[in-house]
């Protein structure tokens, strides 16, 4: 976000400030906070400088963001993030420092959360301040290095080549190839809050994120290994591995915005010729010539889930009375598309969706509906639309249905 548009967002957020804010808040220890009068609001986008989980904050450009337990009572969750398969709390904040998150710390586990590889501070800083995480930096890069040690065994085409990573207690003057990165990030808006006391806290309750800096690859595969702890495709030399932080969750989106599990997505790949990957990227954070992907979005289905249709796009024309759907059909061979748009849970018209195999979608479906006179009565008071997708002899394979309200 550059200077403008982070000033632009710091106006809306503060103009939003009245109607968004919380009315209450409630820390870990249980006190309860309330917005001071009048309303103050802070906004945050930089690296994180300092964290505290005893008094769940974070530092961050000058400021210290207290993560409260609940904002009228809703748990207040760090997106992304993930300990035990749920997102970090204030209750689990212990799982982001380097020395629980790196291998053999307490928070590491199996090898899809083996361990960290880089610190969530920045390396300059470690080195200057936070040397008693030497340990925990240097299993850091042990284990870094090892993965590239895998990936290098398990593919016959180049690998981006090491740049090397500082870590504390090394020398100021590092050699050229070794670099610093910027650590995480604290993405946060809200409001000033006050306890009894008048001691004041600075509240996140309009945004929060934690991330480290994004990294975006796409492109043509040229090589897969699903073996061992740490399997791999390449794209153009650019090595990319599940991002085994067990800090943050990883989500692999495939056709249909179904949810893949790593097995199954490594699975497809090594199954798919190269040729025919299409519409694959990942995005996470580069560190030593290796993405760390967070996030995968792919062209696959898993085979032991049903067929599904999704809508990814519509249009609703209330005064003319006309609707454009849109989507895709995974694994459409045999089957056919029944599109019903509902009043309730009454049927206000029914119509047949012709479906096209897309081979750039690694034999996928598209399908398309534009009716104009769409429903008897008019479109205002279409509450939802259900697809329905019909095997041999019309039999029922999927029925997905979906609130207007969220097209």
């Amino acid at each position: 976000m550059n200077a403008y548009s982070l000033a632009t967002a710091s106006l809306i957020l503060f103009a939003a400030s009245l109607t968004a804010q919380g009315s209450t808040a409630q820390l870990a220890d249980g006190r309860i906070l309330t917005p001071v009068n009048p309303p103050k609001t802070f906004l945050t986008e930089g690296p994180i400088t300092g964290l505290t989980p005893g008094s769940q904050s974070f530092q961050a450009q000058g400021l210290t963001v207290t993560i409260p337990a609940s904002v009228d009572g809703a748990t207040v969750e760090l997106p992304g993030t993930n300990f035990a398969g749920a997102p970090i709390t204030a209750a689990t904040m212990h799982a982001l420092l380097d020395e629980n998150a790196a291998p053999g710390g307490r928070d590491a586990g199996t090898p899809m959360h083996r361990g960290a590889v880089r610190s969530i501070f920045g390396s300059a800083r470690q080195r200057l301040s936070n040397t008693q995480d030497a340990p925990s930096a240097l299993a850091a890069r042990s284990h870094l290095q090892m993965i590239r040690a895998d990936i290098a065994t398990r593919h016959t085409t180049a690998i981006l080549p090491t740049e090397g990573i500082i870590v504390p207690g090394q020398a100021d003057n590092p050699p050229p190839n070794f670099f610093e990165y910027t650590g995480g990030t604290l993405k946060s808006a809200g409001h000033v809050y006050q306890d009894a006391q008048g001691n004041q806290f600075l509240i996140p309750d309009l945004e929060l994120g934690l991330e480290f800096a994004e990294n975006l690859v796409a492109g043509p595969i040229t090589s897969v290994s699903a073996a061992g702890d740490y399997p791999s495709f390449l794209v153009g030399e650019m090595p990319v591995v599940l991002n085994p932080d067990p800090r943050f969750a990883v989500a692999i989106t495939g056709l249909a915005g179904v949810q893949l599990s790593p097995q199954t997505f490594f699975q497809a790949l090594a199954s798919t010729p190269l040729a025919n990957i299409n519409e694959l990227n990942a995005e996470g954070y580069v560190v030593d010539g290796v993405l760390f992907a967070n996030s995968i979005d792919c062209q696959f289905s898993d085979p032991a889930l049903l067929p599904i249709a999704t809508i990814d796009r519509a249009q609703f024309d209330n005064a003319r009375n006309e609707i454009r759907l849109r989507g895709i059909v995974d694994r459409p061979t045999g089957l056919s598309l029944r599109v019903e748009l509902l009043r309730g849970a009454v049927t206000a018209a029914t119509y047949v969706a012709p479906i096209t195999v897309d081979p750039l979608l690694g034999g996928a479906g598209e399908w398309t509906l534009r009716q104009r006179s769409a429903a008897p009565g008019g479109l205002a008071t279409v509450t939802a639309v259900r697809l329905t997708l019909l095997g041999a002899n019309n039999v029922v394979v999927n029925t997905i249905t979906t609130l207007r309200s969220q097209l």
